[in-house]
């Protein structure tokens, strides 16, 4: 079972809202590190990310009640809006 920190420090299960939430976060820290870090690291792109998100989660087998599709679905579809950028 997957689990993350609530507000109050306690174990709380990881559900479909917090993995959809992540992987719309995925990359945009990329926008204010890469001005700062770009001349001593590589940053991926959020493109890159979600694309390496779609590939891992096609060898994920552990999904612990995440509702896989809506997950693919959020990733895939943020992925074609960032092509259209």
């Amino acid at each position: 079972m997957l689990t993350r920190l609530n507000d109050h420090g306690a174990d709380a299960t990881w559900i479909t809202k917090d993995e959809i939430a992540f992987i719309v976060g995925l990359g945009t820290h990329c926008q204010n590190a890469h001005a700062r870090l770009s001349d001593r690291r590589t940053i991926p792109n959020r493109k890159t990310l979600l694309r390496k998100y779609l590939k891992a989660a096609r060898h994920r087998q552990i999904w612990d009640g995440l509702d896989r599709e809506a997950c693919l679905d959020m990733a895939a579809t943020l992925l074609v809006d960032e092509k259209k950028t």
